[in-house]
C-alpha cells in the first residue's frame, strides 16, 4: 500500500507501515518492518528472521494451568536451572523472549513448531490481531508419563506476518484489553477399580530388590549345607574352631543365610522394599480389623 492508502480509524496503534499488496512477509521485509516500525521487540535478533517467517524463542516466564476448586486458573512457573519444566498432564503458557507489535494493517499467526509435538508435547496456535503489542505464548501440554524440559532460549515457534489490503476498522487495545476465559470443571471421578492384592509393590525397583534378598539367601543356605556336611573333626583344635567343626549342625546351616541375609539388608533398595511391604501388610491388617462385626 502506497501514501494513497485508504484513511485509518481512530482506533489503531501509532505506527504505520506501507505494503504493496496483501502478502505473507518474507524475511527481508520483517528485517525492515522491525527496522521502521518495531515490529518484533525484546530478545529480537535479525538472524532469526528466516525464509517468510520469524524462530520464536523461550523466555524464562511460564505459567502453569491450575484448577481453583471449579474454576480454572494460572499461576507462575519458576525455572529449575534454566529450564521450563513441564509434568506429566500439566498444561502451561509459554512466554516468548521476544515480543509482537502489529500495526492496523498487519495480522500474525504464531505456530508451534514441529519438534515439540515430536517429543511429546501438545501445542496451540496464537492468532495475533491487527493492532496487538506486547508479549506472547504458546500453550503447551505434556502428553507423555514423564517430565519434559524446556531450556530458557529454546526455539518453540515461528510467526508468520500477514500484510493486509486496508486497515482493520476494530483495531485490538494492547496487552490490558486480552480476554480472561475461565472454564468452570467436573469433579473428578472417584476409581472403583479392586486395589492389587497384598503382593504389592510391583515395581522394577521392588522386584529387583526382593530377587536380590532371594540370591541372598539362597547363596546362604548352599554354603549353610555345605559347612553343615564337613566330615569329622580334622585333629587341631584352632582348625577345628576356625572352620566351626565343633559347632552343632544346625547352627552351621543356618549362620551363612543369616549373616549374607544381613549383608543384603545393609543395602538401601532392600531396606526400602521391606519397609514397602511391612506398610502394605499393617494397611491390610488394618482393613481386616476394620471389617470385623462388632
Amino acid at each position: 500500500m502506497d501514501d494513497t492508502s485508504p484513511e485509518r480509524p481512530e482506533q489503531q496503534v501509532n505506527i504505520e507501515f506501507s505494503f504493496n499488496a496483501s502478502h505473507i512477509l518474507t524475511d527481508a521485509e520483517i528485517r525492515q518492518a522491525v527496522d521502521e516500525i518495531g515490529l518484533i521487540g525484546g530478545d529480537y535478533k535479525p538472524e532469526y528472521a528466516k525464509y517468510a517467517s520469524y524462530e520464536l524463542h523461550a523466555s524464562e516466564y511460564a505459567e502453569k494451568l491450575v484448577y481453583v476448586n471449579e474454576i480454572t486458573g494460572h499461576v507462575e512457573m519458576p525455572t529449575q536451572g534454566d529450564e521450563i519444566s513441564i509434568e506429566p498432564g500439566s498444561t502451561v503458557k509459554l512466554y516468548t523472549s521476544e515480543t509482537i507489535n502489529l500495526p492496523g494493517n498487519m495480522l500474525a499467526q504464531v505456530i508451534a513448531l514441529g519438534q515439540l509435538f515430536a517429543v511429546g508435547l501438545s501445542a496451540g496456535s496464537t492468532y495475533v490481531d491487527p493492532g496487538s503489542r506486547g508479549e506472547i505464548y504458546l500453550s503447551l501440554t505434556n502428553v507423555t508419563n514423564r517430565a519434559l524440559r524446556i531450556p530458557v532460549g529454546c526455539p518453540i515457534g515461528r510467526a508468520v506476518f500477514f500484510a493486509l489490503g486496508s486497515y482493520a476498522q476494530v483495531q485490538h487495545g494492547g496487552p490490558e484489553t486480552r480476554r480472561g476465559i475461565k472454564l468452570r470443571v467436573g469433579v473428578p471421578e472417584l476409581s472403583i477399580t479392586k486395589p492389587q492384592s497384598v503382593r504389592e509393590p510391583t515395581s522394577l525397583t521392588t522386584r529387583l530388590a526382593l530377587h536380590k534378598l532371594s540370591i541372598y539367601l539362597l547363596l546362604g543356605l548352599v554354603i549353610g549345607l555345605a559347612w553343615a556336611t564337613i566330615g569329622r573333626p580334622i585333629g587341631n583344635d584352632f582348625l577345628n574352631v576356625a572352620i566351626g567343626t565343633s559347632l552343632p549342625k544346625a547352627l552351621r546351616f543356618i549362620v551363612p543365610p543369616l549373616i549374607l541375609g544381613f549383608i543384603a539388608f545393609l543395602s538401601k533398595d532392600l531396606r526400602s522394599t521391606l519397609k514397602q511391604i511391612f506398610q502394605v501388610l499393617a494397611k491390610k491388617v488394618a482393613a481386616w480389623f476394620s471389617n470385623l462385626p462388632d
